[in-house]
């Protein structure tokens, strides 16, 4: 699926991602794979995969989370904004500090 990021295509409602490394911070990551039934459902091969969960990414962020069927799915590509949001936080913090151990 491809995400149109064309600002003519868009009808803006705000701007930027409040607390953003909080919100980053509240989503686990692991390793996995896949449980009987998933592999029954045929939704995911059996390999080791790594992510994160749709629960934990519908605290902070639902907007990125989809619903298909009566599962959660998060399309990775729906995270970007937040990990860019994220990192211009921590770019204040370090900004901050280099101020203050110039002084």
């Amino acid at each position: 699926v491809t995400s149109f990021s064309d600002m003519r295509l868009k009808n803006v409602i705000s701007t930027g991602i409040d607390d953003a490394l909080d919100k980053v911070s509240k989503i686990n990551t692991f390793k996995y794979v896949p449980n009987e039934l998933a592999r029954s459902l045929k939704l995911i091969d059996d390999q080791v995969h790594i992510g994160v969960s749709a629960q934990d990414v519908m605290n902070v962020l639902p907007e990125a989370v989809v619903q298909n069927d009566e599962y959660l799915s998060v399309p990775y590509q729906r995270l970007v904004p937040l990990l860019v949001e994220s990192i211009k936080e921590l770019k204040k913090q370090i900004d901050i500090l280099e101020d203050s151990n110039d002084n």
